[in-house]
């Protein structure tokens, strides 16, 4: 029982790891001039559609946070930690991610 804890700990670290990730680099992504947001979570979907992430996606979603000062970019992942025998799958990972617009000018 002690070893599937410590899988399921490691587990959950590695799917936190993935998530953060992914989330910062669709926010940047999406941020460079020539980029839109839906570019952006299609990238981060696909990244995470490979290993154990495939299965366990539960939201990617990229957009502006627009103000009169700039432009900002939010990305948020949310992933359902896999499951692990009789462990797990309870844990969900929000992680969010933020750039500021690139300008061209």
């Amino acid at each position: 029982m002690m070893a599937f804890s410590v899988i399921s700990l490691a587990l959950v670290g590695y799917v936190t790891n993935v998530a953060t990730d992914v989330a910062v680099d669709a926010a940047n992504y999406a941020a460079l001039a020539d980029q839109d947001p839906s570019a952006a979570r299609d990238r981060a979907i696909e990244r995470l559609g490979t290993g154990l992430m495939s299965a366990n996606l539960s939201t990617v979603e990229v957009g502006y946070i627009g103000g009169a000062e700039g432009c900002e970019v939010r990305s948020k992942v949310t992933v359902t930690v896999p499951r692990f025998g009789f462990i797990g799958g309870f844990s969900v990972v929000q992680e969010i991610g933020h750039a500021f617009c690139e300008n061209q000018g």
